[in-house]
């Protein structure tokens, strides 16, 4: 039985399966997902990650079997994505607190839960020059939430490209209101291990019709220290 949970997350219920035939057939799918499908001519490669658990023996309800099988892809997504990975004791600590965050955030993203604040960066003559922008999240429970609190756990996912996305576009839409600055935006450290940024920043820039002159990239000093010569590549684009 397969069935959609939401967003691009999908059960697979296998009755009377053995942890064998599961890891074999899971495996099977990350192959042919490899592989990737059609499209205009074109194969476009595709990424599964998969996270299992098993009933009687990690849970022995629905609502907890869901619970493990979601922090075992949790850990594969962790990973780096093209992973199986089976529940485990040991992802029991503080993790499960980690994927609710990240659970909310991906909602919050979509629900309009985010705000991008602005504070001024003032030159030596004390004029303005440009704008950083902070996200901050309105928890609909919790209030306005830090990002201290909540970008560490969206660096451990791909979220953080999302969250980044999601970032750049408010800042293409209010620059508008800001006739003569520029917008500074903080980026990760996690996002310049992918080329992902360097094509997501395309894309916006193109369908807002902003120009990349109008922003400001910063990274923290760890970040530039630590850049590698793929990193350094990817900054300079």
């Amino acid at each position: 039985v397969v069935g959609r949970l939401g967003g691009d997350e999908f059960a697979v219920i296998v009755p009377h399966g053995n942890l064998a035939v599961i890891n074999k057939d899971a495996r099977r799918l990350l192959d042919v997902m490899r592989a990737g499908k059609s499209h205009e001519g074109k194969i476009v490669p595709l990424s599964i990650s998969i996270g299992v658990a098993l009933a009687p023996a990690h849970a022995s309800n629905t609502t907890e079997l869901m619970l493990l099988a979601d922090l075992a892809l949790y850990e594969s997504k962790a990973g780096g994505r093209g992973r199986v990975t089976v529940f485990d004791e040991e992802m029991l600590s503080d993790k499960r607190y980690r994927r609710l965050v990240e659970r909310e955030l991906r909602a919050a993203i979509y629900l309009g839960e985010l705000d991008l604040h602005y504070q001024p960066i003032v030159d030596t003559d004390r004029s303005t020059f440009a704008l950083e922008g902070l996200v901050r999240w309105r928890h609909p429970v919790r209030g306005l939430i830090s990002p201290a609190d909540f970008i560490p756990i969206a660096e451990r996912s791909t979220l953080i490209d999302m969250l980044g996305e999601w970032v750049f576009r408010r800042a293409c839409a209010d620059i508008a209101h800001f006739p003569g600055l520029r917008i500074s935006i903080n980026v990760s450290g996690e996002q310049l291990k992918r080329d992902e940024i360097v094509t997501m920043c395309d894309r916006v820039l193109r369908e807002t019709g902003r120009l990349a002159a109008e922003f400001i990239i910063e990274i923290t000093e760890t970040v530039a220290t630590a850049a590698t010569p793929e990193i350094l590549k990817r900054l300079e684009a």
